[in-house]
């Protein structure tokens, strides 16, 4: 396991001389029930994400917290070790273990061709584009699923990976027989898993050394394409897990197929896709760097069959993650106002303003749209606080407005007093200020006077004439706005009952609001919030109109030194420090360097081909350079079936 420690008892990871492996098994994988709950490992015990899971405690759910679930079957068949541009063999897939080839621009003119990177490879770009799907939404839960591969000790993979002959370790080319026409369960539905998603996407296999059979947590392309197969896996699992899911009445299931060609182990993927969509499982259909016009219709048949209507196509991660992100989009629980608990948190159209139609026989505040007042009754008809609104007449009641008589009163509300000739014959009143000659005497509003104002505060009392049917100005001295002065300015018995604004409303700043008290203002912004120091954090903290200005908790030092790294410094964009003109970690190649600055140089580097005179020895990485290492010198032939001599001939001249 390449700690440096060999063998039972050395190595603490070693249960006995019996044990198959010094790696030390984590509790989903250990064959233990770990948390007392009955249940053993992944997939037994739900706590278990995956069987890299340390940890078999189930996840406390909360109540409101309900997420769609989303089951990523990933296509591993031996031809997703092909660039994404045509049907050619890269060599490897990408990873640590074996990057493959760069492909040239001249054979494959998309983004990132001849960059010097192993990252062309149809598996590479489509775990790129999930893992950053995975890392960007967590408002859904993910499970992941691979076609059916078996355990095998690692080698890179050959040209015809897909015919069954040399494989990964831990993803094994497996025959359309024996057990090996599904799909495998890699990582369960749960809100904590994106470390375990993570894991099978990084491009490495999480140990220090040569994992032993079965425990490359890594997808690797290998073996066949059993479609039909891994769906009916997946329908499987997944009644299995909303059996038990107290909320699976309310929360949607969703298949996403990821591949790159056609069923190849004699199954009905349209059936399967029938079977998952009448289940309750929608099935959606990723075509991933395919152009052939015949797997493009079988794939938009799958996708038919499992109820999306057509596949969707896709050519490179980034075509990909935009492809999985619309889906996570459409699935994800969002509450709208339609009388339906959408987003499973036992609450109804909870957000929205409600309106009720009593009228209409709906007496609670239920509706999504508003009715309006139907009915005027003295009654609030759409619960909306306001009674009657918009049918009253214009003296504030319901039905038509009174008539005008001549009763020296605005009958009908409409500001002039018995207009329209109600008071035609002259009968005698006492003189009223209306503009009518009240008592007969051919002179109107004659001699009409009254008191007016106050003694209160400021104010003095006058005198009011009536001219024209209205009351004139009054003699005294009269009401002004309140001032801070220690008076008593519009006369209402109080004295500086005023405020005022106070602060600024410029970036993170609030208005507050000073008092007047003896005649001056306090001095004090009651509920004003006032500028504090700028921080990194896209807000104008110090309200001086400017975001993040100065670089503010930036300039400090980060990154690494070690190696071919060099540290940067923090810069404040975007509202986040950003670690900036540093050097990072690039893969690690044979050059005495430590490019990936672990502190070790030229580790992990891959080996070369067969090298020496006989063809036996190994290229290996030494002191940056590639040493031929294993290989023996000829010697004289003898009667003993090998080539002795090294010429290519087996006991040529009758040796002995």
């Amino acid at each position: 396991d390449g700690d440096g420690l060999v063998d039972f008892p050395a190595d603490p990871d070693c249960t006995s001389a019996a044990d198959r492996t010094e790696v030390a098994l984590r509790a989903c994988q250990n064959g233990v029930d770990d948390d007392g709950d009955g249940l053993v490992d992944f997939p037994a015990d739900p706590g278990c994400h995956s069987a890299n899971d340390d940890s078999e405690a189930d996840f406390a759910y909360l109540p409101d917290d309900i997420r769609a679930r989303l089951l990523l079957v990933f296509d591993t068949s031996g031809s997703m070790n092909w660039h994404t541009c045509a049907d050619s063999f890269t060599g490897g897939d990408g990873s640590a273990s074996c990057g493959g080839m760069d492909v040239s621009c001249a054979t494959c003119g998309n983004t990132g061709c001849s960059n010097g990177l192993p990252d062309d490879s149809r598996i590479f770009q489509a775990k790129q584009g999930l893992t950053n799907v995975v890392a960007g939404f967590g408002e859904v839960e993910y499970g992941l699923m691979r076609f059916s591969q078996r355990a095998r000790e690692f080698s890179c993979p050959t040209p015809n990976a897909s015919e069954g002959s040399g494989g990964w370790q831990g993803a094994g080319p497996a025959p359309c027989g024996g057990g090996f026409s599904g799909g495998d369960v890699l990582v369960g539905f749960s809100p904590e898993n994106e470390y375990e998603l993570l894991e099978w996407m990084d491009g490495d296999t999480n140990y220090m050394g040569t994992p032993p059979p079965g425990l490359d947590f890594e997808l690797r392309g290998s073996g066949t394409t059993p479609i039909a197969g891994s769906l009916d896996d997946a329908r499987l699992y997944l009644d299995g897990v909303r059996g038990g899911d107290a909320a699976a009445m309310c929360r949607p299931y969703r298949v996403i197929l990821v591949t790159d060609g056609q069923e190849t182990c004699a199954g009905d993927p349209n059936a399967a896709a029938s079977a998952l969509s009448a289940a309750g499982y929608p099935v959606y259909v990723i075509g991933f760097a395919t152009a052939d016009p015949g797997v493009r219709a079988d794939l938009d048949a799958i996708a038919s069959s499992g109820g999306t209507t057509s596949a969707i196509f896709a050519d490179d991660s980034t075509q990909l993650a935009a492809a999985v992100s619309g889906i996570v989009a459409d699935s994800i629980l969002t509450e709208i106002c339609n009388g339906v608990d959408d987003d499973c948190d036992t609450l109804i159209d909870e957000g929205f303003t409600l309106y009720c139609d009593v009228p209409g026989g709906t007496t609670s505040a239920s509706l999504c749209a508003d009715p309006g007042e139907r009915v005027c009754d003295g009654v609030d008809d759409n619960c909306d606080g306001e009674i009657d609104e918009g049918l009253l007449n214009a003296c504030g009641t319901c039905g038509a407005a009174p008539t005008e008589t001549c009763n020296g009163i605005d009958d009908d509300c409409d500001g002039p007093i018995d207009e329209g000739g109600v008071c035609a014959g002259c009968v005698p009143d006492p003189e009223i200020c209306d503009g009518i000659d009240n008592d007969c005497d051919m002179a109107i509003d004659e001699g009409l006077t009254r008191i007016c104002g106050t003694d209160t505060g400021a104010c003095t009392t006058g005198v009011e004439t009536c001219s024209a049917g209205a009351w004139g100005s009054c003699t005294g001295t009269g009401p002004t706005a309140e001032s801070c002065n220690g008076l008593d300015d519009d006369c209402d018995g109080v004295i500086d009952q005023i405020t005022r604004p106070c602060g600024s409303s410029t970036g993170s700043c609030r208005t507050g609001t000073e008092t007047c008290m003896s005649g001056a203002w306090t001095g004090m912004c009651v509920g004003g919030i006032g500028p504090t120091m700028e921080v990194c954090n896209t807000a104008d903290d110090d309200c001086d109109g400017s975001t993040d200005e100065g670089n503010p908790g930036g300039g400090a030092g980060c990154g690494s030194s070690i190696g071919a790294c060099s540290p940067g410094s923090l810069t404040c964009m975007g509202g986040t420090l950003v670690c900036t003109g540093g050097t990072g970690p690039t893969m690690e190649t044979c050059n005495s360097a430590d490019d990936d600055c672990d502190g070790a140089t030229d580790e992990g580097v891959p080996t070369g081909g067969a090298c020496g005179t006989c063809g036996e020895g190994v290229l290996r990485c030494v002191s940056g350079g590639f040493v031929c290492q294993g290989d023996r010198s000829p010697s004289a032939e003898a009667c003993n079936g090998l080539d002795d001599d090294c010429d290519g001939s087996t006991d040529e001249g009758n040796p002995g």
